[in-house]
């Protein structure tokens, strides 16, 4: 059986929130320990890795397994801000685990800070993706999601994001001053 890797994307209201949310699940493969490495480009997103089963090491760089063995596991929930530099993880076995992006003015909006730490605001929303199969439990996040941002656009009176299917929309039309220099 293959692994299943899926692409999220949120519900058109949450546009201007998440840009979309990574599933990895290698639970049912007999993969190598050099299948088991994960590549990431740099990126202008915050995100949040969730990891349901199994465990990743992470390096700041790209790293050979040897390198990503010798580190610790990260814990279950891992929160980055936006990395100008690609990096790696690696996976000593099974992994089932999801990444939530968030455009950088959305996880400011919603009270997270530049270093990546996440407001408290949003780990209900995060909790629900932890109760059972994500196929319930998405539309729980969706919600609860709905809500903080329902919530964190009233304060602030900033007008909302229509939506598209390029990033490169989202960039020009919002200007380069929300990226985070790093």
């Amino acid at each position: 059986m293959p692994s299943k890797s899926q692409l999220v994307l949120p519900p058109k209201h949450l546009a201007s929130c998440i840009a979309g949310c990574i599933v990895r699940d290698t639970r049912a493969v007999d993969l190598s320990d050099e299948e088991r490495l994960n590549y990431f480009p740099g990126t202008p997103l915050f995100t949040a890795t969730v990891t349901l089963e199994g465990q990743i090491h992470l390096g700041d760089a790209i790293a050979s397994v040897a390198e990503l063995r010798a580190r610790p596991a990260v814990a279950k929930r891992v929160f980055h801000a936006p990395k100008i530099m690609p990096h790696t993880s690696w996976n000593p076995g099974p992994l089932h685990a999801l990444t939530i992006a968030f455009f950088p003015d959305a996880w400011q909006r919603l009270g997270g800070n530049l270093q990546g730490k996440p407001s408290a605001r949003i780990l209900p929303a995060i909790d629900e993706l932890e109760k059972g199969e994500l196929a319930t439990a998405w539309p729980r996040f969706w919600d609860k999601m709905s809500e903080v941002w329902a919530q964190s656009k009233s304060t602030n009176g900033l007008t909302d994001w229509a939506g598209s299917h390029r990033i490169k929309d989202w960039a020009k039309q919002k200007g380069t001053d929300v990226f985070c220099k790093g």
